[in-house]
């Protein structure tokens, strides 16, 4: 990757913790990008309870690998069960980012947003489950109260 490519990743990576900051200014101390030379012990952007953030800002981006990426970190990290993996992504001459996560997760933290789990699933399932694409602005939205019950239990 040369070095356009990488201060571009630091630009977006610094853009979205800024956004995190803002929606969530309880947090603003916490959220951070992260120190890259980690490899997989940190997410992109850190601090934001609950979630494991992978960014990518690219021409064409690639969420569903940036989102296998996060999820094979959090296993890595033996998180599996307590972060839920996303990616953030953004195509490069657009307006609007994305967060890309499985389906059984936006179930859950949309069950706890309204404290009604009848339909979610487990945080952790068996086998491939298909992902969602929302927009930025809607997944803060809706983690709202989840990302401040988690960030409680801390």
């Amino acid at each position: 990757m040369g070095i356009m490519q990488r201060n571009k990743g630091k630009r977006f990576e610094r853009l979205i913790a800024k956004k995190l900051r803002e929606a969530f200014p309880e947090y603003s101390e916490e959220i951070r990008r992260s120190i890259q030379s980690r490899e997989a012990e940190e997410s992109d952007v850190t601090g934001l309870p609950g979630f494991w953030v992978e960014c990518q800002d690219a021409a064409k981006p690639t969420p569903l690998k940036k989102l296998e990426q996060a999820e094979r970190d959090v296993m890595e990290n033996k998180l599996n069960g307590e972060i839920l993996p996303i990616a953030v992504t953004h195509q490069k001459n657009t307006i609007e980012i994305y967060v890309t996560m499985r389906m059984h997760h936006l179930h859950f933290i949309f069950g706890h947003h309204i404290n009604d789990y009848r339909y979610c699933t487990p945080l952790s399932c068996v086998g491939i489950m298909p992902h969602v694409t929302v927009t930025l602005s809607d997944f803060l939205e809706t983690a709202k109260e989840y990302i401040r019950h988690v960030g409680s239990q801390r």
